[in-house]
């Protein structure tokens, strides 16, 4: 077949994209026509006349095509193709091609923020290139404005930048311009960031962040003053709402539980959110934790000494399936396991506290309970502090009637496991201490002056001693009460011969007896007493002996104080001296510590006062002050005492 130029038409070019950067890549195609069977073509650019040979359909980077060219970004060319088929082909069409410089790359961090966060924008432009500008260029308002090309702008900012109010999605390039044949160059633009700028978040309180189910809880999900809302959402260890709730409320422990459908012992971290035109972002976590309720820690009694027992009670909650009970010391922090309920002596206490007497045990208790496989321990119950004391002295006195001028020995009796550095006699009507011997001998006009008193007068007396402790002087708790009348005057005995009728009294057990022996009977002297109480002498005759005797019976019956060594003292049912902890009889007898502390005692240590507002009640004789002009025998001889065989 014979072909002439004529015949041959013309191939037709693409370029795809038409716009490119150095980076990218353009797809040439010079289309030649079916019947024609070829694979080269020759590329003519726009002001170059040299062809370039090159597959007809090639794909180039920007800057391959560059090279080819023999030029630099940014560039734009007209290219035309043509090929040869036994002739030369007609020219194809013209399509021009832009090579740009590299576009820059947009970093934003974070991409979600609030109104009262800030924003790093990055518009990273190419090494290769001198940038003169970056911008930044908002899709909705298609508005572009002057940055640095590193910027941190608060979402206050970037709203106004934007013409946008939160909350809002705002969606943004960047670009950057350079200097190119004497002008302004701009780049393409950058991928596209999408920054979400959120309500404000929340801040969350729970208050206290520790309770038992009995407690309460405040939970406040605290909204911002700008935002109008009253219901939000609390999410609890992951598990989300069911529906709203008030963003501030007060719940007890059992309803916080049957609000997040668990049992105690829990521990969940709480978070929440709101809804206004969109969700908030969620607040900071804050972990709760629900106790089961605390035991109730009760110790009688709260005073002992050393061979005293106490008994101790954690009481537990009913509702709780305990499977044990535990002590716990606060000095040493440790903790022992006992009976829920459970006597315990002072020397046991004192060796589970490693604590030696006297002492203050401050102790708590806690329970055990089965929990997830394992033991779950309980909160502390409330404190309780058990005083153990060094035992008490016992207070003796040989009699318990003399004059001014009689002598009385006074013994305070201490403990042998105990050194004793010093004893002192208390007196109760003075509220007076003063140091003696341990054993010691005084009269009853020394006696009156320690008291602060006057005859004739019923001296009410104890005793407690000191001991060394812990570099310091310890006070001891008071003895027994004694009681000693002291009357003016000196004595005088008148004895009568005993017959078979005689009626003797036992000074012991103040019994009245009939004996056979004779009897001896000691009335003050007549001018010795003072007008108040002047005594008629005795008669010496039988019946006045036996109405003398039986007087002085009923008053010795009266005074009610002595023991074997005519010492008066209290004492309990139990056969042993009244201890402060029973309670209500110990009320009724127990002592105050003497106001001014003994010499030499500088670190005195002073017992709990149990008895400030003690109420002690004694009957006695009724003297009257001025007797009846012609007294009676019996009168007389109600005062008489024995005199000593």
């Amino acid at each position: 077949m014979y072909l002439n130029f004529s015949d041959l038409r013309p191939p037709k070019l693409t370029v795809n994209p038409q716009m490119i950067t150095e980076t990218d890549s353009v797809t040439v195609n010079c289309q030649t026509p079916s019947s024609v069977s070829v694979s080269q073509c020759y590329f003519i650019i726009a002001g170059n006349e040299i062809a370039r040979t090159a597959p007809c359909l090639q794909t180039l980077t920007g800057s391959e095509f560059l090279s080819w060219t023999r030029q630099s970004s940014p560039v734009t060319v007209e290219m035309t193709c043509y090929y040869i088929f036994i002739y030369k082909s007609p020219v194809s069409n013209m399509s021009p091609i832009t090579i740009q410089t590299p576009r820059p790359e947009l970093t934003v961090n974070p991409q979600k923020i609030t109104e009262t966060d800030s924003v790093t924008v990055n518009c990273q432009t190419p090494s290769s290139v001198s940038v003169s500008q970056c911008f930044l260029y908002f899709m909705r308002g298609r508005k572009s404005t002057s940055i640095s090309c590193l910027q941190t702008l608060t979402a206050t900012e970037l709203l106004s930048l934007a013409q946008q109010s939160s909350p809002a999605e705002v969606d943004v390039t960047c670009f950057y311009s350079s200097e190119h044949k004497g002008g302004q160059y701009q780049s393409p633009h950058s991928n596209r960031y999408s920054i979400s700028i959120q309500n404000p978040r929340p801040e969350l309180t729970v208050n206290p962040q520790m309770i038992t189910e009995t407690d309460s809880v405040t939970v406040n999900c605290q909204t911002p003053s700008s935002v109008p809302v009253s219901q939000c959402y609390f999410i609890i260890s992951g598990h989300k709402p069911d529906k709203a709730a008030p963003c501030l409320q007060t719940l007890t422990g059992s309803e916080f539980l049957s609000w997040t459908r668990q049992s105690s012992p829990l521990t969940a971290e709480v978070t929440c959110y709101y809804f206004y035109i969109q969700k908030s972002p969620e607040s900071n976590m804050s972990p709760i934790n629900i106790q089961p309720p605390r035991p109730e820690l009760t110790v009688n009694p709260t005073m002992i000494t050393e061979t005293d027992s106490v008994t101790v009670k954690c009481q537990t909650p009913s509702s709780v399936s305990v499977t044990q009970c535990f002590l716990y010391f606060t000095e040493g922090r440790k903790s022992t396991s006992i009976s829920c309920q459970q006597t315990l002596t002072a020397t046991e206490l004192l060796s589970m506290a490693e604590q030696s007497l006297p002492v203050d045990v401050e102790v708590t208790c806690f329970y055990t309970l089965a929990h997830k496989g394992g033991p779950h321990k309980s909160l502390h119950s409330n404190t309780s502090s058990i005083s153990i004391q060094t035992p008490r002295p016992e207070l003796t006195m040989n009699l318990m009637m003399i004059t001014e001028t009689d002598s009385v020995t006074v013994k305070c009796q201490t403990p042998s496991s105990v050194s004793v550095t010093q004893c002192f006699l208390y007196f109760m009507r003075g509220r007076k201490s003063t140091s003696i011997s341990c054993q010691q001998t005084l009269t009853g006009t020394e006696l009156l002056s320690l008291a602060q008193q006057s005859s004739p007068a019923e001296v009410e007396v104890t005793c407690f001693y000191m001991s060394q402790h812990k570099g310091g002087q310890y006070q001891s708790p008071h003895s027994n009460i004694s009681f000693i009348n002291i009357q003016m005057g000196t004595t005088s005995s008148v004895t009568t011969p005993r017959t078979s009728s005689d009626i003797s009294v036992d000074p012991i057990s103040t019994k009245l007896s009939t004996t056979g022996t004779t009897s001896s009977v000691t009335t003050p002297r007549t001018s010795s007493v003072p007008s108040a109480h002047k005594l008629l002498p005795v008669v010496a005759s039988g019946f006045g002996v036996i109405v003398g005797i039986i007087s002085l019976g009923m008053a010795l019956f009266c005074v009610k104080r002595r023991n074997d060594n005519f010492s008066s003292t209290k004492k309990t049912g139990r056969g042993g001296w009244m201890s402060p902890n029973d309670t209500e009889a110990f009320n009724m007898t127990s002592l105050v510590p003497g106001d001014d502390p003994p010499k030499g005692s500088n670190q005195l240590k002073r017992q709990e006062s149990q008895t400030e507002n003690s109420s002690l009640y004694y009957f006695y004789s009724s003297i009257p002050e001025e007797p009846d002009e012609t007294p009676t025998m019996k009168t007389d001889l109600a005062y008489s005492t024995l005199q000593a065989r």
